[in-house]
């Protein structure tokens, strides 16, 4: 690894960290203030309302990886132009999608939708509302995040998140030091507080740091969103299709079992969640870096990463196991109560968790390097399955280990292919035009 990605890695490692595990103090507080039901209902409500970054429409990674190619040769008034474009359209974009949501949200009936009666549906719409409008801002200024990862600034991208993070910290305790029980109140502090944060540190990078990048709308282009566009549309139907493999789990769970199952859902996926949030850690800032080094022929450097991601990958199977026999009693004292998790739930998420992981070391590579179109099939045919797959593993029984092993049959289709791929392009010296647009 670079000196510089070796940087990056420890800093975006401690502030992450850091706000990781400010993220799992929340689930006990919010659980008292919400309790087990309110607070599942809440996770189902912003899971289904987060479908709303579909309309990105892979602006983030498109950018990331252009802008990474323009400044590999230096050329800042394009990047400028990059940059500038990404805002404009994106504005434009998700003031559409804010206008449309908001129409359709006044017809939904949240309550219904979610299997719970014990609040008003106008206290979920009104919630609805804030959430929507809150996905709409942060997808606008989040532009930031993949100009920070292109410039090797990744630090601040969980700088960021870390301020944020404490700030809404803090105002839940208050909330819950205050005896607030409104499901809407706290989510004006969870979402908003980063959201500020977000927006202080945008005008702050873009007037030091970043001051040649910082966006003006007359550089914005047509010609060069359809640049963006025509790499980030690939990435747009990949993360359709995560979506749906992903983000509809707690809405699925919410409406065939209850909101309570939605909550222990979302407890064991925390869980293990910290080791796909670790091994995220690391492989963020590798994504310019790979992009960087395969524009510059250094596959010596970017074979000498994969094997050292393979050795922590073993590692990480042995802790993972691990996890799973301790798992019923670290979850019980991290919340202060028992959810009855079954050693079932455990172990199908200690799967999921490992395939996640095993598919983010290969899929890196092949996102940062521009070979996406076989992972657009893959991952739109493991979408097409998902729904049919969970209704099948339901009517066998499989309650809420069913929607987890339907995760881990869709994403096994892309842990197979993926690596064949970076073997072809990184490993092989001979190339063939048919393997080349096979799985380009």
């Amino acid at each position: 690894m670079t000196k510089l990605t070796g940087k990056n890695i420890v800093y975006t490692f401690v502030l992450k960290g850091l706000s990781f595990i400010i993220s799992l103090l929340y689930v006990p507080i919010l659980l008292s203030c919400l309790d087990e039901k309110i607070y599942g209902v809440w996770l189902a409500l912003t899971s289904v309302v987060s479908w709303l970054s579909l309309f990105d429409i892979g602006i983030g990674n498109g950018l990331k990886n252009k802008l990474t190619e323009s400044l590999a040769v230096n050329n800042i008034e394009y990047s400028k132009k990059l940059v500038s474009t990404s805002y404009v359209y994106s504005a434009l974009i998700f003031s559409v999608i804010l206008v449309i949501s908001l129409i359709i949200n006044c017809f939904i009936k949240w309550n219904l939708l979610l299997n719970v009666e014990q609040i008003f549906n106008n206290d979920l719409t009104i919630t609805a509302f804030l959430v929507i409008i809150a996905f709409c801002m942060r997808f606008i200024l989040q532009i930031i995040t993949p100009v920070l990862a292109a410039t090797q600034n990744i630090r601040f991208n969980s700088l960021i998140e870390f301020i944020g993070q404490i700030g809404a910290f803090i105002g839940v305790i208050l909330l819950n030091y205050l005896g607030v029980k409104s499901i809407i109140i706290f989510t004006i502090v969870v979402l908003y507080v980063p959201l500020i944060i977000l927006f202080v540190f945008s005008i702050y990078l873009y007037s030091n740091k970043l001051r040649e990048l910082r966006p003006c709308i007359r550089y914005s282009d047509k010609q060069h969103f359809s640049e963006i566009f025509s790499l980030g549309i690939n990435f747009f139907i990949i993360q359709i299709s995560a979506i749906i493999i992903f983000q509809t789990n707690s809405f699925l769970i919410a409406n065939s079992f209850g909101p309570a199952d939605v909550t222990k859902y979302n407890i064991v996926f925390k869980y293990y969640n910290i080791l796909i949030f670790l091994w995220g850690i690391l492989m963020t800032p590798l994504w310019p870096s790979y992009t960087n080094a395969y524009i510059l022929g250094n596959y010596k450097w970017i074979k000498k990463s994969v094997k050292y991601c393979l050795f922590v990958f073993l590692l990480t199977i042995i802790v993972a196991v691990i996890m799973a026999f301790v798992g019923p009693a670290v979850i019980e004292y991290w919340l202060g109560q028992d959810l009855n998790i079954s050693m079932s739930l455990l172990l199908a998420m200690l799967l999921f968790a490992l395939v996640s992981i095993w598919n983010s070391i290969f899929g890196c590579i092949v996102g940062a390097i521009g070979k996406v179109r076989l992972g657009v099939y893959s991952t739109s045919l493991s979408a097409l399955i998902f729904f049919p797959l969970f209704y099948l593993l339901k009517s066998l029984g499989l309650a809420i280990e069913g929607a987890i092993w339907s995760m881990i049959i869709c994403i096994s289709l892309s842990a197979f292919l993926s690596p064949i791929q970076i073997y072809y392009f990184i490993y092989m010296k001979k190339k063939s035009s048919f393997l080349t647009k096979l799985l380009s």
